[in-house]
């Protein structure tokens, strides 16, 4: 049985106020699963309880707001073994292990300047492609 990474994106949406601005967060998380379908079922259930139970008496900036499972951006099959054209690995092995791909993103920076920030951890804009 393979296993899968779900890109789950959740948002805050204020109770009773407008709003122009969402904070979002997108949490990756692993499940192992049959197929694609089954890891897309299953990270859909988990993003759904997940975000309801963090929204009881959830505030935002003082105010009163819930976290709302916004849906599953990405699903990606891991590849179990890091390694697998190394002499003497199997592909065939489908237990997670260090420097397995669980996941990836990629999008564009503008300059090396923008790069160089983006590797600190500091803010910029970016591109985001799928």
């Amino acid at each position: 049985m393979p296993w899968y990474a779900a890109s789950v994106i959740e948002y805050v949406e204020l109770i009773d106020e407008p709003q122009e601005e969402y904070s979002v967060w997108e949490n990756v998380y692993l499940f192992h699963a049959d197929d694609a379908d089954a890891a897309q079922a299953l990270a859909e259930k988990h993003g759904h309880e997940s975000s309801a139970g963090a929204s009881e008496g959830m505030t935002f900036n003082g105010k009163p707001a819930r976290l709302v499972f916004g849906g599953v951006r990405k699903l990606i099959s891991c590849a179990p073994n890091p390694f697998p054209f190394k002499p003497g690995a199997s592909p065939e092995v489908e237990t997670i292990e260090n420097g397995v791909e669980a996941t990836y993103s990629s999008f564009l920076v503008s300059s090396k300047a923008d790069l160089d920030a983006l590797v600190r951890g500091e803010p910029v804009r970016v591109l985001y492609e799928e």
